[in-house]
């Protein structure tokens, strides 16, 4: 007995909200969605890694402002492009010594972390 990993992480977005989601995390985020059950319509997934990220729809909708993934990235250089030309806000955080790090807020107001090994 052990565990051996994370399958998913998930995160909710407000209710009917899917398409606005699609466009952040498949869109600027570049994350690729994938086929899911007929079962889990209200829900999306990306693929992260081996992982995957579970976007479902909650109503009501509270927004994980503090507690959320910290991604790990191969080239955070590319994201940084894609989001400073979105005009997309976003923070950078120097404390990590072994990390380039950034974090934002997806539409809905849940944190995201974005992290790549120095």
């Amino acid at each position: 007995m052990g565990a051996i990993g994370i399958e998913y992480i998930r995160l909710a977005i407000p209710k009917g909200d899917s398409l606005r989601a699609k466009d952040f995390y498949g869109r600027l985020l570049a994350l690729e969605e994938l086929a899911k059950p007929k079962v889990f319509e209200d829900r999306l997934w990306y693929r992260l890694g081996i992982q995957r990220l579970e976007l479902i729809e909650l109503s009501p909708f509270n927004p994980s402002k503090e507690l959320g993934p910290a991604i790990l990235m191969r080239d955070l250089a590319i994201l940084v492009k894609r989001l400073s030309d979105a005009r997309y806000e976003f923070q950078r955080d120097e404390s990590w010594p072994v990390f380039d790090h950034i974090y934002l807020y997806d539409p809905f107001g849940n944190r995201l972390d974005f992290l790549e090994p120095r």
